[in-house]
């Protein structure tokens, strides 16, 4: 893993409004303009009560001509209340192409709340975990946002969303999945998982008990 740099962006804050997590489990889509395609290849895990979640993985080298997501979760199973950090690749994203971005959802309204210009082809860690009422957003020892939630979730997922039917995706893993539950310590995933993965072009499937591996037009080699 690359190490950032040790300065802290000054933190957004804003406040999250609790919806019980009453529906059944999907994940909802990462805003971006309407598309005829929209998959997913992601690992998850549920289970507990969720405050944290990080992954360790390179970013890509891509130039898709629509958007495509690197991204990690934190949710409910209402699928309307989510805190979202990844890189972000192509137009229509929810801010600039080869970007870090960072936001949150209540009752199914995103929020975007930064990014930041990412150097393609570097690996980090990505970590979003709860502390006395808030959730931290980390890339390596950066904080770049820090938001007002006072609970836990049930799900964590990462993995790979794309909305180009015709991006060629890695393959690549998203590695030393861990978790916080409770606002505990950091934890490898474990079994059992579960995952969301969509026909054809997409592709993945659980390594190990804490690596994903994701890809999008690349055969069977995922």
């Amino acid at each position: 893993m690359r190490i950032g740099r040790l300065w802290v962006v000054l933190a957004v804050v804003s406040v999250l409004t609790v919806t019980p997590a009453t529906a059944s489990w999907a994940l909802r889509p990462t805003p971006a303009p309407p598309s005829g395609f929209h998959k997913y290849s992601t690992g998850g895990i549920n289970g507990r009560s969720y405050s944290g979640v990080s992954v360790s993985r390179q970013d890509l080298i891509i130039s898709p001509s629509s958007c495509v997501y690197q991204s990690e979760w934190i949710m409910d199973s209402s699928s309307q209340n989510w805190d979202e950090l990844g890189s972000e690749y192509g137009p229509g994203c929810v801010g600039p192409s080869n970007s870090w971005y960072w936001g949150w959802a209540s009752g199914g309204a995103w929020h975007t709340s930064g990014t930041h210009a990412l150097t393609p082809g570097q690996t980090h860690l990505f970590s979003v975990y709860y502390y006395i009422g808030h959730y931290y957003y980390y890339v390596d020892l950066t904080n770049f946002f820090t938001l007002y939630d006072n609970r836990y979730y049930n799900q964590d997922f990462a993995g790979l969303e794309s909305y180009d039917a015709s991006a060629r995706v890695g393959p690549f893993q998203a590695s030393s999945l861990q978790y916080t539950a409770s606002a505990g310590s950091w934890t490898p995933w474990s079994s059992p998982e579960i995952q969301r993965l969509d026909s054809s072009p997409m592709c993945g499937h659980f390594i190990s008990v804490t690596d994903w591996q994701a890809g999008e037009n690349v055969g069977t080699t995922c």
